[in-house]
């Protein structure tokens, strides 16, 4: 579901990245993939689960979740290591900050190398901050009362929405080549 959803908000975002809806969903050498649809699919996932009786409470299920989530998360960061994804608009010149875990060598079409501030890094080193905190939290959570009438299930899951969204909204706003805030439906009123 993941997947799916991913994609489909890629295409939303990107639309110009492909032919045609179809050639979204079709077409996998072509485009990518938002990974806030990750959260999504993970959501309908624990629905369906509870709706098939395969577990008595989803948020529950969710609280589980979410630490292993926020791992896979910053995993998927690390991957953009080996392409150009994910990279800064911010060009690193000084020597000395020319290495990771804030710069990663960069070369365009005419052979020269730029050093360009490494987002997906850094979104790594802090979604690793995140999931140890939301993996602490779940762990604390069974202590936590909550009053009336807030529920006691899905207070981890909610927080890692909520540390997830403060890392990538930061993280996203240094990207060149950021998938989001291209509504194409607001642009076109």
């Amino acid at each position: 579901f993941g997947v799916v959803f991913s994609r489909f908000l890629h295409w939303y975002f990107n639309g110009e990245a492909y032919a045609s809806f179809k050639a979204a969903f079709t077409d996998f050498n072509r485009g990518s993939y938002c990974l806030q649809g990750l959260f999504l699919g993970v959501w309908l996932a624990a629905f369906l689960a509870k709706k098939l009786r395969l577990t008595g409470s989803m948020s529950g299920l969710l609280d589980a979740a979410a630490p292993g989530l926020c791992l896979l998360v910053a995993f998927i960061r690390l991957s953009a290591l080996f392409n150009t994804t994910c990279r800064g608009r911010i060009t690193i010149k000084t020597p000395l900050l020319q290495h990771l875990p804030l710069a990663v060598a960069s070369t365009d079409a005419a052979g020269n190398v730029t050093y360009r501030f490494a987002t997906f890094f850094l979104a790594f080193l802090l979604m690793i901050v995140v999931t140890l905190v939301v993996w602490r939290f779940y762990l604390d959570d069974e202590e936590r009362w909550m009053k009336w009438p807030c529920s006691g299930d899905g207070n981890t899951m909610r927080i890692a929405l909520v540390l997830y969204g403060a890392v990538e909204i930061i993280m996203d706003s240094t990207r060149n080549d950021s998938p989001l805030m291209h509504f194409r439906f607001i642009s076109q009123l």
